[in-house]
């Protein structure tokens, strides 16, 4: 007789504020520099959000997401805080960043471009000028827990 235990996994569906809000920061810092690539929330199983410093000045605190082999600081930071995101999480936040006149755009990378990226940017960009792996999206619609 084969004897199999039953899967308890279950998503969790209770978003903590502290994450959100570390979210829309990211993904506001990135906007405001200009510089995506450590802010471009990747869509994968362990995506993190990193609360930081810089050891050049350590009186601002900086975010940033990490995950897929995708680390982002150096020795010059100091982790303050780091939080796996849940699916509810970053759904949360790109909704009401869009209800706040954000653009949400889907963006893919790697050699084959298969790692997939979510990007926020404050102007719409035109589809004539996306490029084949770029998409709009108007909700966080993946699992990532």
């Amino acid at each position: 007789m084969i004897i199999i235990p039953k899967n308890t996994y279950e998503v969790s569906n209770e978003c903590r504020e502290e994450v959100v809000q570390m979210i829309v920061n990211a993904f506001l810092q990135a906007d405001e520099v200009g510089n995506y690539d450590h802010s471009a929330l990747p869509v994968c199983n362990n995506a993190e959000i990193v609360e930081h410093t810089f050891s050049v000045n350590k009186d601002k605190k900086l975010y940033c997401f990490k995950g897929d082999g995708i680390y982002p600081l150096g020795r010059e930071h100091t982790i303050l805080k780091k939080y796996k995101i849940r699916s509810c999480e970053a759904k949360e936040a790109v909704r009401m960043m869009i209800d706040s006149g954000y653009y949400f755009y889907e963006t893919r990378s790697g050699y084959r471009k298969q790692l997939l990226f979510v990007l926020c940017s404050k102007r719409i960009k035109e589809p004539r000028t996306l490029e084949w792996w770029e998409r709009r999206i108007t909700s966080f619609d993946y699992t990532i827990d």
